[in-house]
């Protein structure tokens, strides 16, 4: 345990702000993230639920999980853990969300490949995967969108998953322009506006039906 980053460094100071705010971040997001998954387990629906985000957010956080271990981060492996909670939602949708096309599933399971990447490159490689994925949540949140846009009704969408998002970029957000971090302080506003803009038109759909 004494090899990791966050122990070596515990005491009053980034990098130990930077690790409660994300185990705390994480939970918050954790139970989010079930709430979603029981909403569609318990209606038997995943209406206007994008397949491809939470395929994508999955996978994305099972492939964090070998990258903690190699940057010795109790931070990123604890983060890894949510993608559990995606999965829950991903096979909650494989199973009862209508009128998904074979080619988009292919598409979500396809993005599993990311995993054993991640854990046979070498370091440069690592760091150059992580950046690239990281953005790639950018891509794949509009699909979100999309899907709401599409089906022109809130369906089975839980917002508190986009709250819960636009809590974690306002906190990285700050931390980033803290530390100097620019690709985070691109990253986090665009995320914080593509949630809003989820949230708002959640809301709009679910008066509209009301």
């Amino acid at each position: 345990m004494n090899s990791f980053v966050e122990i070596q460094n515990f005491g009053f100071n980034v990098l130990t702000i930077s690790f409660l705010g994300t185990v705390l971040l994480t939970l918050l997001q954790m139970k989010s993230m079930y709430e979603q998954g029981k909403t569609i387990w318990e209606k038997r629906k995943g209406e206007s639920v994008s397949v491809l985000q939470f395929s994508y957010f999955a996978a994305y956080l099972f492939a964090i999980f070998p990258y903690g271990i190699a940057q010795q981060s109790v931070a990123l492996i604890f983060n890894a853990f949510l993608g559990m909670f995606c999965f829950y939602v991903m096979v909650g949708l494989w199973r009862y969300k209508r009128g998904v096309p074979w080619y988009e599933w292919v598409f979500a399971f396809s993005f599993f490949l990311m995993i054993p990447l991640m854990i046979f490159l070498d370091s440069d490689g690592r760091e150059f995967l992580f950046s690239a994925l990281l953005f790639g949540i950018l891509v794949f949140s509009t699909c979100q969108l999309y899907e709401l846009m599409k089906e022109g009704k809130a369906g089975n969408i839980t917002i508190n998953v986009q709250k819960m998002f636009m809590l974690s970029n306002t906190f990285w957000f700050f931390y980033s322009s803290f530390i100097g971090n620019v690709p985070l302080m691109i990253f986090n506003p665009v995320m914080f506006v593509i949630n809003w803009k989820i949230i708002r038109l959640a809301k709009e759909y679910s008066r509209a039906t009301v």
